[in-house]
């Protein structure tokens, strides 16, 4: 298995950077994007509350099913309402926080893209438009 790593070591023309260094690049790429990353953050947490909000109800459900006479009750559709809006929510939030992170991800990789292009260090087949 030594092979995998075969190749992988450092060369003398080799670039250095210290880690502070490389924190302030990518930082400088990625604050343009602070309210998007903000909305990610928030999606995530959403998404997260509504994941651990479907056991409980699922739970309840079972408990009510259970547990009284009353099969067919107002209070279990309404459990079973809470728990399809808790999935359809679950799946937005979701689907929210993917589609922002490809967005930002793609506006990050183009602006390095960019900055290599105007810093004269492209090579000579990319077209950027």
């Amino acid at each position: 298995m030594g092979f995998i790593m075969e190749g992988l070591d450092a060369e003398s023309y080799d670039r250095t950077y210290d880690d502070r260094g490389l924190i302030e690049r990518i930082l400088k790429y990625f604050t343009p994007q602070r309210r998007a990353m903000a909305v990610i953050v928030v999606m995530i947490l959403l998404n997260s509350a509504m994941d651990a909000l479907l056991p409980v109800l699922i739970s309840s459900t079972i408990n009510q099913l259970d547990g009284s006479g009353d099969l067919f009750g107002p209070r279990l559709y309404l459990l079973f309402v809470a728990i399809l809006v808790a999935g359809g929510c679950s799946w937005l939030f979701n689907y929210g926080r993917q589609s922002r992170s490809a967005q930002v991800v793609g506006n990050v990789v183009r602006n390095l893209r960019v900055d290599r292009v105007q810093s004269g260090h492209a090579p000579r087949y990319v077209v950027l438009r």
